[in-house]
């Protein structure tokens, strides 16, 4: 008799144990799996996940709970799409803002070459030669344009005048 009460009790216990799995631990489990697979950004297996609307569907605290996962979940995966786009839009939008950039530099340097050779043929290059003296000049901008002049010339058969000149800026 005693025998049968434990059989009983231990059928009961077994029972009892597979339903608190089946209602409690597997739908949690369900839950985690899904958690785990948002917290990896592979959000597109959980459409594909019939377990978590399973458990969704359920008319407890834990189908409540699952269904406002859910929800959060879609609302997550909407936006960090949406953000996707928007960087995608914003680094297109960059990679073309920074060709112009590039362009306009290339046409800029292009433009101050051609006044730097500009400027580097208006200054003589030959001077009068003579035996009591020489005379020898050359000119480094500090930037690529400068505004410095200098000449040389006769003012009669015995004299020179030298002309320096900063015409703009730095001195």
């Amino acid at each position: 008799h005693n025998l049968f009460i434990l059989f009983i009790c231990s059928i009961g216990s077994i029972l009892i144990a597979w339903l608190l799995s089946r209602t409690l631990i597997r739908p949690l489990k369900v839950l985690i799996q899904n958690t785990k697979l948002i917290q990896s950004g592979h959000f597109h297996l959980l459409n594909q996940n019939h377990d978590l609307d399973a458990v969704a569907k359920r008319q407890d605290e834990i189908g409540a709970f699952a269904h406002v996962f859910q929800n959060m979940a879609r609302e997550v995966y909407q936006r960090e799409f949406e953000l996707d786009i928007l960087v995608q839009q914003r680094t297109q939008e960059l990679s073309e803002k920074n060709k112009l950039l590039e362009e306009s530099y290339a046409r800029i340097d292009h433009e101050l070459q051609l006044a730097h050779d500009m400027q580097q043929a208006i200054l003589p290059q030959d001077f009068p030669k003579q035996e009591d003296f020489e005379v020898k000049a050359s000119m480094r901008p500090a930037r690529e344009m400068g505004g410095d002049f200098y000449e040389c010339f006769p003012i009669d058969d015995n004299s020179y005048g030298v002309l320096v000149a900063d015409v703009a800026g730095k001195g």
